[in-house]
């Protein structure tokens, strides 16, 4: 639905138009008359923000009569394309359901869970029930959505949202460690008392910006446009390759202000790269300089032979 809208943005904009759908859950999601729950995810909520642009009216269709498009999305194509041809939407790059591996499984977070204590309580109440009153300041902010939280697979879920345990919560400083700076905007995870605690105790500058104003954050949208056009001028096979090899020139080339590599300046390691091929090699040359040492040693040396009852000196190193 929200790719046709944006596909035909230019011919939707500034008019009334009707929206059928099949998927009736979108009535109470989209539907021009409700607001979004609270609980949605962040993916719903970036499509919510893009469709109060339009004028339209969300109606439900049964698929069976919408023949039209349900022939147009089943038609056969003429060729096959193969899974290699077929491109893949820029909207799935670095997307954490299509990676091979997850940094923190459920089975971290189950563990995680068992092993905190706070969370491990809740994790009791949510099975067994709650008590009429709460008295642990650390559970009152358990306790006061405690209608709201439920528990699978011995993770405890808030909605939609898996609660992460504290182990799990700064398991990305522990690879590159404490930053000095971080930027984010006004959003509710950001704002809290933990939130706003944690940056306090490990010494992090904090800065926020306008919650949807991306605009507001220059070196993320300089980021950003930095990516779209450097994308754009590689090639390969898939946007996985372009953007290995995008991030690789990245991070090998020299920056302006520093004159070093992004690479030497986080690991302090600068990466080989196809340039270095016309430099000479160090290694090379050390072992060139050896071969010519070895040779002009060999030319000055007298080959020694000894024949049976010749007198050799001999030391015994065992007095």
């Amino acid at each position: 639905m929200l790719f046709g809208v944006k596909k035909f943005h230019q011919y939707l904009a500034e008019n009334h138009f009707t929206i059928e759908t099949d998927h009736k859950p979108l009535l109470g999601l989209f539907a021009e008359t409700k607001a979004i729950p609270m609980m949605a995810s962040a993916r719903i909520q970036r499509w919510a923000l893009t469709l109060p642009a339009y004028e339209y009216e969300l109606v439900y269709r049964p698929g069976s009569q919408i023949a039209n498009a349900d022939c147009l999305s089943r038609l056969p194509a003429k060729e096959k394309p193969s899974i290699q041809e077929t491109p893949v939407p820029p909207e799935y790059i670095m997307l954490l359901e299509l990676m091979d591996t997850s940094p923190v499984t459920s089975k971290h977070i189950r563990s995680w869970t068992r092993q905190d204590p706070v969370l491990s309580t809740v994790l009791r109440y949510v099975q067994w029930g709650w008590p009429n009153f709460c008295e642990n300041p650390e559970m009152k902010s358990y306790y006061c959505r405690r209608d709201e939280l439920t528990v699978q697979d011995g993770c405890v879920l808030w909605g939609n949202r898996v609660v992460i345990p504290p182990p799990g919560r700064g398991r990305v400083f522990t690879t590159h460690g404490l930053p000095e700076m971080l930027v984010s905007d006004n959003g509710t995870c950001f704002t809290s008392e933990e939130f706003k605690a944690f940056m306090e105790k490990n010494c992090i500058h904090h800065v926020q910006t306008a919650l949807y104003q991306p605009s507001s954050n220059g070196l993320a949208e300089r980021s950003v446009r930095t990516f779209k056009e450097g994308i754009k001028k590689l090639q390969g096979p898939d946007i996985q390759t372009r953007l290995d090899r995008f991030l690789f020139l990245y991070r090998t080339t020299p920056q302006t202000t520093t004159g070093q590599t992004p690479a030497e300046l986080l690991v302090n390691w600068r990466l080989r790269t196809h340039l270095d091929l016309t430099h000479p090699s160090v290694q090379q040359t050390v072992k060139k300089s050896q071969w010519r040492q070895n040779i002009q040693h060999d030319l000055h040396v007298k080959d020694r032979s000894m024949k049976e009852q010749d007198t050799v000196y001999v030391k015994n190193f065992g007095n």
